[in-house]
């Protein structure tokens, strides 16, 4: 294991996930998520990541326009799992 290239990773999965918003891309948004895993998304609410593209489709449908800017990350490594939170800024019609 090398918790400097899984966090890189992490990284890199987060900056992917901003790229395909502003292109309005919900396959690819979606595609950041394990199909496992979870999203906890503002008001408490909790999205399966195999209902992403469902979620990204619905969402982008109704924006015409949408630029996001993915702020200050922190991402905590501890074996085999990590945990990670960002802060962004989100301009959108």
């Amino acid at each position: 294991m090398n918790p400097i290239a899984d966090e890189f990773a992490i990284r890199n999965l987060a900056a992917t996930y901003t790229d395909a918003i502003n292109r309005r891309s919900a396959e690819e948004a979606a595609a950041v998520y394990a199909a496992d895993g979870v999203a906890s998304l503002d008001g408490g609410r909790e999205v399966p990541g195999n209902k992403m593209l469902k979620n990204f489709q619905n969402v982008l449908k109704n924006l015409p326009f949408v630029f996001q800017m993915t702020h200050s990350g922190i991402v905590e490594v501890d074996g085999d799992t990590a945990k990670a939170r960002w802060w962004l800024s989100e301009v959108k019609r």
